[in-house]
């Protein structure tokens, strides 16, 4: 009997430079999915029978970046799908350019339908634990891995200060998701979804309803990460600290259950929001002193109660200071690190003022300042007095010289 040889089907993955990291763990689930079904995954779109691009919208910078991959992607042979929360932001933005096909956030289970041929079904496999290996950005792929090649053959400590201090946020990022296995952290997304009603944000519409990972799946792939010989974990979501409101579990409850477990080991929290640590707060302070947690990302996005409000963001700033003080209080070697948002509708001089009063009270380790962007499928598009460009930058301006003189790390996301 003859048989032919079946050629090899090909798949370019990327994830646009500054993508979440929500969307690199999908990028690498993606992966995964395509590589159980026998296909490779190459580092050449130009030899690749599919293209994924991996879109991010969360700034004004990142939704044109991804704009201009799609376009630098469209003139390859494979076919282009483009995934992400720029298809649900801004898909009249993506339409104009691309007839191809899209899949916002929220469906990503219905990756199956775009392959339904395949004999491993996407949604049958569980959650990813690594970042996808992204090189893509301002001089291309190969700049990327031979940089990357290079300095993992350095001690990482050595080059901190240098990624820390002179290399902006995006690239820095690209850099340190690409570390030796054994010194990348291990991430364990803990839910799907945000809880949240942010005036300002479009994310929400796009990752889609809120839903948690039951606990003991999270317990399970911590425990797989330390025997894999992992000692840095990251607890991810995009509201990490609703996790549990839809399980009957408390957020603190999951920390408390993994910080119990034993070996030597450090956990991130990220993008906690100050409504669910107030909420929790005497026993997030137990989960501290147990001496795991090396760092909190605590993303308060203003210091003025007026312009809070109207994020519809937690607005007591008096309890707001006295959560982070608290936070101060029960750490030592514990990383504290915020973000701000400069230009939102109506803001003033001393709406910035109370800001800058809230970062230097707070001494966080590191300021992520993002210029406000108006999301056409956000309520705060169609607020009255809009703030010009030229304005907020002045006063991103003025942020930056304040946190020079406390000696506060930042960095401008625009």
């Amino acid at each position: 009997m003859n048989h032919r040889l079946q050629r090899t089907r090909k798949v370019y993955i990327e994830t646009v430079l500054g993508v979440c990291n929500r969307r690199s763990l999908d990028a690498e689930k993606i992966a995964a999915f395509f590589r159980l079904n026998h296909y490779e995954v190459v580092s050449n779109p130009a030899s690749a029978d599919f293209l994924i691009l991996v879109t991010c919208a969360v700034s004004l910078d990142r939704e044109a970046n991804s704009l201009r991959r799609i376009h630098a992607l469209k003139k390859f042979d494979g076919e282009l799908v483009v995934y992400g929360c720029l298809p649900a932001i801004n898909g009249q933005a993506v339409s104009s350019i691309h007839s191809g096909r899209t899949l916002a956030t929220s469906r990503l289970n219905d990756f199956d339908s775009l392959f339904s041929n395949e004999k491993f079904k996407f949604t049958e496999l569980g959650d990813a634990n690594q970042y996808f290996p992204s090189y893509e950005g301002l001089f291309g792929f190969k700049f990327w891995k031979v940089l990357s090649s290079k300095i993992q053959s350095l001690r990482w400590a050595s080059v901190g200060y240098i990624l820390k201090k002179e290399v902006p946020t995006a690239i820095r990022k690209t850099l340190e998701r690409n570390k030796p296995q054994q010194l990348s952290p291990y991430p364990i997304r803990v839910s799907w979804g945000c809880n949240q009603n942010c005036s300002y944000c479009g994310i929400r519409s796009a990752v889609g309803k809120f839903h948690s990972k039951p606990l003991e799946v999270c317990l399970d792939e911590f425990k797989a990460g330390l025997e894999k010989g992992y000692r840095d974990f990251e607890i991810i979501a995009d509201d990490v600290g609703a996790y549990g409101v839809d399980i009957g579990v408390q957020f603190p409850e999951l920390l408390n259950a993994l910080c119990d477990l034993p070996g030597r080991y450090k956990v991130r929290v990220w993008n906690l929001s100050p409504v669910w640590l107030i909420k929790y707060e005497e026993d997030f302070l137990n989960v501290l002193r147990k001496g795991k947690i090396e760092e909190i990302h605590y993303p308060i996005q203003s210091g003025s109660s007026r312009i809070l409000h109207a994020m519809h963001r937690y607005s007591d700033v008096f309890k707001l200071e006295e959560s982070i003080q608290a936070l101060r209080d029960h750490r030592t070697k514990m990383l504290l690190t915020t973000d701000i948002i400069i230009g939102f509708p109506g803001e003033t001089d001393e709406d910035v003022t109370d800001t800058i009063n809230v970062l230097r009270h707070g001494g966080f380790d590191r300021v992520y300042i993002f210029l406000y962007n108006e999301i056409p499928v956000a309520e705060s598009s169609k607020a009255p007095s809009k703030v010009s460009q030229e304005t907020a930058l002045k006063r991103i301006d003025r942020i930056q010289k304040e946190l020079d003189e406390l000696h506060m790390d930042y960095s401008v996301v625009v």
